[in-house]
């Protein structure tokens, strides 16, 4: 009974490697993974004239594109916002670029596209490629007052990829920058960093202070030396 058990087993094993084997032969292979390699997948923020009850705005989205999707691939993609799952073809392709429209700005997206092989090759729905592409979020700080000034700090950038904050932590993050304590990049700064320019001045006199001293005794007794031969000479001289 045994046996015939492990017959059993080591026949569907059997069976799902032959299945799992590609039905492409190896140059096929070859050629679908080097036009696989050259899919990517890049994003812009466009802006459209939208027309309202109340007047006419400029509504800003990303749009996702991707490149070089030939006749023989075609591409799922989802996302981790609303988990939708869209497949793309060489027939969706607008001037060589398959596009969609992105709208849900509020929350960093992450987008997988996976790349397979069409039914027009010899093994079709299998995966060659994964791309993962990132689009920002929109940052509701941005448009605060306070940031008319701090174009550079990284709370004050328009679209952010990183996680949202409240209001009492992101107007503590203005304090400390604007004291000098963090970066632009929101990176902690070393205490020297920290110190006024007065205060920096100080200290340096402080580490160096017996160097300046040095110097200035050094200085002034090149001055005397050079003030006892000018007045030598003109001594001797007559003057």
């Amino acid at each position: 009974m045994k046996k015939i058990i492990t017959f059993i087993i080591l026949f569907l094993c059997l069976n799902i490697n032959v299945q799992a084997a590609s039905l492409c032969s190896y140059t096929e292979q070859t050629e679908l993974s080097g036009k696989a390699s050259n899919v990517k997948a890049t994003y812009e923020l466009v802006e459209e004239e939208v027309e309202f009850t109340d007047g006419t705005f400029a509504i800003q989205k990303f749009k996702v594109n991707i490149l070089n999707v030939t006749k023989d691939l075609y591409v799922v993609v989802k996302n981790n916002v609303t988990e939708d799952e869209i497949t793309y073809r060489y027939t969706d392709n607008v001037d060589g670029i398959i596009g969609f429209e992105w709208t849900l700005l509020d929350s960093v997206t992450t987008f997988t596209i996976q790349v397979y092989s069409s039914i027009n090759t010899n093994c079709p729905d299998e995966k060659y490629k994964t791309i993962y592409l990132t689009t920002p979020r929109y940052n509701r700080f941005s448009e605060m007052e306070i940031c008319n000034s701090l174009d550079d700090f990284y709370l004050c950038q328009k679209y952010v990829t990183f996680q949202d904050i409240d209001k009492t932590t992101f107007l503590d993050k203005i304090d400390s920058f604007q004291k000098g304590e963090i970066s632009n990049d929101g990176e902690n700064l070393p205490p020297s960093d920290n110190l006024s320019i007065l205060d920096k001045i100080i200290n340096f006199i402080t580490d160096y202070i017996v160097f300046i001293l040095g110097s200035i005794v050094i200085i002034l007794v090149i001055i005397y030396v050079i003030h006892r031969i000018k007045t030598k000479k003109q001594r001797e001289l007559g003057l």
